[in-house]
């Protein structure tokens, strides 16, 4: 959810603080078996969530090309 601002960038909150999503780390990306993926589709919010998910989101896109 965002605020509504006049100017700037809107505040934006996460409400699923304690997803599967927020566990995601570059550690775990490391250690997934990807040998047989042939296809990623790769879509939504989950890079955005904080900076944790983006560096796995980045790891991930780094190991899939």
């Amino acid at each position: 959810m965002r605020n509504r601002v006049s100017e700037g960038n809107p505040a934006t909150h996460y409400f699923r603080t304690d997803s599967a999503a927020v566990h995601f780390d570059t550690e775990l990306i490391a250690n997934l078996n990807i040998d047989e993926v042939k296809y990623f589709p790769f879509t939504g919010i989950f890079p955005a969530i904080s900076t944790q998910t983006l560096s796995a989101a980045k790891a991930l896109i780094n190991r899939i090309q």
